[in-house]
């Protein structure tokens, strides 16, 4: 085999070609082609295998094939037409064969026929095509998962678009009320009779509407009392105690004042469109921290002034004594809102 690597090396240097673009061309490894140029046979695999590549490479170098082989075959003592390796009459399956034996030296030929050899199939096709079908799968459940992720966000955006009804925001403030997530200032809690608070959270369907209240305090020669804000806990009780006070002039100058002290008191309402944290604080007091989850609701009470910090702008609905105020801030930016 040393005369035959050294006469491929001789002409290979002579074009001026390199054993990497060789092995480009012939797809025949580059250690492979180096140990036939040496003739190192250890390295090399089967002499049936390693006739396919000396006639592969003899081929690429524009040697002439058959006197290239004969050399071959008697230096490796070829001689006789019996001890010679069988040939495939197709050339794609010589090619085919020298590919597999680059990968698998170890592989033989099964002859079934004296003109054609019969070559295994390597045992990488099986692995390739189950490699296929787990990428196709892993495929196929992402673009689902973009699918899906792209519906969620759809439908949190229609969401968010939609504007709350007053009869939402209505019954959302008074389930709050019941669970007392949010309970009222002590300085707008009024001595007022137990009975009376009472029958006014156990008994909602019975208030008056907010028509009813204004009507008697138009009739009377007293002044009319302001428009009373969007429906709050305050508000009920007040209606309450218009319904359940006595006809006296007393009674009604004391109702009126009550009215009026109620509505002097601020009210804010923050609806979250989305995750958001709020800092506020009342009447110039102590900060207080809380987050919101997306169409969550707080309500803030105060004498005298409301400050507030959001950290999204455009994350919030504001509602101010009754109110829409509408979304203060741009979305992702924070901002101050101050309520005198």
């Amino acid at each position: 085999m040393k005369q035959t690597g050294q006469l491929l090396r001789e002409t290979r240097e002579k074009k001026g070609v390199t054993l990497n673009e060789v092995a480009m061309a012939t797809k025949i490894n580059v250690k492979v082609l180096e140990s036939m140029e040496n003739g190192d046979l250890e390295s090399l695999p089967s002499k049936a295998f390693l006739r396919g590549f000396v006639q592969t490479y003899a081929n690429y170098l524009k040697l002439d094939p058959k006197k290239v082989l004969n050399n071959f075959n008697e230096e490796m003592g070829f001689h006789d037409q019996k001890h010679r390796p069988l040939e495939s009459t197709d050339p794609n399956v010589t090619q085919e064969a020298a590919i597999t034996a680059q990968s698998h030296p170890q592989v033989t030929i099964a002859s079934t026929t004296a003109k054609t050899t019969s070559i295994p199939r390597p045992i990488e096709d099986s692995q390739n095509s189950n490699m296929k079908r787990v990428f196709i799968a892993a495929g196929v459940l992402a673009v689902i998962l973009i699918i899906k992720l792209l519906f969620t966000t759809i439908e949190k955006y229609e969401r968010e678009s939609k504007t709350p009804t007053a009869s939402e925001i209505e019954s959302t403030i008074k389930e709050q009320s019941l669970k007392h997530e949010t309970p009222p200032p002590a300085d707008q809690i009024k001595p007022a009779p137990a009975s009376t608070t009472t029958s006014s959270v156990t008994t909602p369907e019975k208030t008056p509407t907010p028509k009813e209240e204004v009507k008697p305090a138009v009739a009377k020669p007293a002044p009319p009392p302001p428009t009373v804000p969007a429906p709050t806990p305050i508000k009920e009780k007040a209606s309450t105690k218009a319904d359940t006070a006595p006809n006296s002039p007393n009674a009604k100058k004391a109702l009126l004042s009550e009215t009026g002290a109620s509505i002097q008191n601020k009210e804010l309402i923050i609806e979250a469109l989305d995750n958001v944290e709020i800092v506020f604080s009342i009447d110039n007091g102590p900060p207080k921290r809380t987050r919101l989850d997306t169409d969550k609701i707080h309500i803030i009470k105060a004498e005298n002034s409301i400050n507030v910090e959001v950290s999204d702008g455009g994350a919030v609905n504001v509602i101010f004594n009754g109110q829409d105020m509408g979304v203060p801030g741009t979305v992702g930016k924070p901002m101050k809102l101050n309520y005198p």
